[in-house]
C-alpha cells in the first residue's frame, strides 16, 4: 500500500534504498579483500554475469547480459524489481578535480547551497538572459535531470569541442544535428563504473574528504521519507538507519 501511494501505477512491492553501507560481521574462507569490522558499501550494481569480456575487464557496469541494479533492475535469482535515485556529488567531485564549476538550476534559492558545495556560480535555467550570456562557455555540462527534457538549451551552453554528458534520464532523446555540428559539440552518457574504477573513486573521495550531504531517518519513518522525496524536500540524500530493525 505504501508503494502504491508513492507510485499509483505500480503493483510491485517496495524494497527501500538505493545503495547500502554497513560493517562486515563475518567473512567466508575465500574472501581476501575484506575483514570483520571493515566499513563497506554496496553500490547500485549488485551482480553481473562475471564471465563476459566486460566483466573480466573489471567493467561489470557494461555486462553483456546487463548488470543487476538496485533500481529498475531484475534480480538474477528471484526476478524481483528495484527502485532508486541519483545524487548531487558531481559538484563536489568537479570542484575537487580543479574545475571551475557552475550549477544550473530552476531554483534560485539553491544559490547558497551551490556555493556551500563548492560551486563558483549558479545559473537560473529558467532565465533566458542568463542562458544567453553563458552560451558556448562550458567545456563539460553534466546533465542529471531524471525526467525527459529538451537538450537544446544545454547543448547551447557547451563550448566548442565540449561535451554534454547525460547522467540522469537514460531513455530516448531527440537532438538536432546542427546543435552538435555548430561548435563540434559531443553528446555522451555515463553511469556506474566497474569495481576497479569505483574503488579508485572512493579512494579519491576519502583523500579529498568528499561525502554526500545526508539526513538520517530511522527505517520506521519510511513514510515520511517517501512523502518528502515526492515534494523534493531533501538536501540531498536520505539515509535509512536499519538499527531499529534489530
Amino acid at each position: 500500500m505504501l508503494l502504491h501511494h508513492y507510485d499509483p501505477h505500480t503493483t510491485t512491492p517496495l524494497v527501500p534504498g538505493h545503495e547500502f553501507t554497513g560493517v562486515v560481521t563475518e567473512t567466508g574462507p575465500e574472501v581476501t579483500t575484506f575483514a570483520t569490522g571493515d566499513r563497506v558499501a554496496v553500490g547500485n550494481i549488485v551482480d553481473s554475469c562475471g564471465t563476459c569480456a566486460m566483466c573480466r575487464a573489471g567493467q561489470q557496469n557494461f555486462c553483456h547480459s546487463f548488470p543487476t541494479l538496485t533500481y529498475g533492475g531484475t534480480d538474477r535469482q528471484d526476478g524481483s524489481t528495484t527502485l532508486g535515485g541519483l545524487g548531487h556529488l558531481a559538484v563536489k567531485l568537479a570542484v575537487a578535480l580543479g574545475a571551475t564549476t557552475t550549477v544550473l538550476s530552476r531554483t534560485k534559492d539553491k544559490r547558497d547551497d551551490a556555493h556551500r558545495l563548492g560551486a563558483h556560480d549558479l545559473i537560473d535555467s529558467t532565465d533566458t538572459r542568463q542562458l544567453a550570456t553563458a552560451r558556448d562557455t562550458f567545456d563539460v555540462v553534466i546533465d542529471t535531470i531524471s525526467a525527459p527534457h529538451d537538450l537544446a538549451p544545454y547543448l547551447k551552453l557547451v563550448a566548442m569541442d565540449g561535451t554534454l554528458s547525460l547522467l540522469g534520464h537514460l531513455g530516448a532523446v531527440t537532438v538536432e544535428a546542427t546543435d552538435l555540428l555548430i561548435g563540434r559539440k559531443k553528446l555522451s552518457s555515463a553511469g556506474s563504473a566497474g569495481r576497479p574504477a569505483t574503488a579508485e573513486m572512493l579512494q579519491f573521495c576519502a583523500d579529498n574528504t568528499i561525502a554526500a550531504d545526508i539526513e538520517v531517518l530511522p527505517s520506521a519513518r519510511l513514510d515520511t521519507a517517501l512523502d518528502r522525496l515526492r515534494r523534493n524536500d531533501v538536501r540531498y540524500r536520505f539515509v535509512l538507519d536499519l538499527s531499529d530493525l534489530d
